[in-house]
């Protein structure tokens, strides 16, 4: 058996409030912890444990050496019409992105479309989070990060010279799951790459290339990723470096990573809330978004595909799945939670409901 299969069931709820304890006791607020805890855990849900909890011993790290602060001052610099300028305050990501995206659909109400930059922020988790909280207020949500840290070759190159940015968007769509895209512009996210480290496992040759620019099978030789979709990925890339970068007054992701007092930390982001209501009667778009979908659905599918998926279709049932049943976590996974609550000197009660939970799943 692979160690990416040796899982233990965990209930979502004991998880967060054990993400958001270690928060807690790396010194933020409570709120601001067990927000921060959510917005992993939710990561988890989707089946995502490259942007979950196996996030937090890195948020940890940042923190205790005062790279991130813990309690930052979050701060307006300016805002007039559909745009704004906020100052994360070098705090953890998810907390200027949370600032970002509720003041985008703030704007977007007054004025149909509303665009909000953030600058002096760093990691901020899974797109697709701050894109649903545009979608559940009848908005199409689009956000993107950049960082000062690079893992992606431009097409045609061999070395790291971009960073590996989200490009993420949602489409309401009423009762229905949202539409939900949320990709790294390299083929993979860094954090698939490190998950791929941790459980020792091989990579497809085609995510990357070593450092003599030849296709690379083993995580560990691993030089750059390369863009997805070639040309086309590398051009999405540049555009969400200056969109997060240049506009919010700071730099692109190559740049960023040359400066050594910022190199692998320090993130800006772009945040897009679209007010269909401006455009169309929500329940005319959420009427002809659903028409589409299911037209989508009932498409024949090829040989070896039971049905045609909508995107974030996967990740919504995987939810629901695992709201009801717990999450499957990969024990190493959990160990690197236990280590980072050893050095706070934190008990971390995850595995509360883990027997009821097996029993459960089991019984499916």
């Amino acid at each position: 058996m692979g160690e990416r299969e040796r899982t233990e069931i965990v209930a979502s709820d004991a998880l967060e409030d054990a993400a958001g304890g270690l928060l807690e006791a790396a010194g933020l607020a409570p709120a601001d912890a067990h927000f921060v805890a959510g917005t992993l855990v939710e990561a988890d849900l989707r089946g995502h444990h490259s942007h979950g909890v196996n996030q937090l011993p890195d948020y940890l790290g940042l923190i205790g050496r005062g790279a991130v602060r813990a309690r930052p001052a979050i701060e307006r610099v300016s805002r007039a019409g559909g745009h704004a300028l906020i100052d994360g305050g070098m705090g953890l990501g998810q907390l200027a992105a949370r600032e970002g995206m509720k003041l985008a659909i703030e704007l977007a109400r007054e004025c149909g479309v509303a665009a909000v930059a953030v600058r002096r922020s760093s990691h901020f988790g899974a797109g697709a989070y701050w894109v649903q909280m545009a979608s559940r207020q009848g908005m199409i949500g689009f956000a993107t990060s950049n960082e000062a840290a690079v893992a992606v070759a431009p097409f045609g190159g061999a070395e790291p010279a971009l960073g590996n940015l989200p490009f993420a968007w949602a489409i309401p769509a009423g009762g229905a799951p949202d539409i939900v895209l949320d990709l790294a512009t390299g083929v993979v996210a860094d954090g698939k790459l490190s998950l791929a480290r941790l459980f020792g496992e091989a990579i497809p040759s085609s995510w990357g290339v070593d450092s003599a620019g030849r296709p690379a099978a083993d995580p560990a030789a691993l030089h750059a990723l390369l863009p997805f979709g070639g040309p086309k990925g590398y051009a999405i890339n540049i555009l969400c470096d200056a969109l997060c970068g240049p506009l919010s007054g700071s730099e692109g992701s190559t740049i960023l990573a040359s400066d050594p007092e910022v190199k692998g930390v320090l993130s800006n982001h772009f945040f897009l809330a679209i007010d269909v209501r401006a455009f169309t009667p929500l329940e005319s778009f959420v009427a002809a978004v659903s028409r589409q979908a299911r037209a989508l659905r009932e498409t024949r599918p090829v040989e070896g595909v039971e049905r045609v998926r909508l995107p974030g279709e996967r990740a919504w049932l995987t939810r629901k799945e695992r709201l009801q049943y717990g999450i499957p976590m990969p024990r190493s996974i959990l160990a690197r939670l236990a280590e980072a609550a050893a050095s706070l000197g934190f008990e971390a009660r995850w595995a509360r409901d883990w027997a009821d939970l097996e029993g459960q799943s089991s019984g499916r």
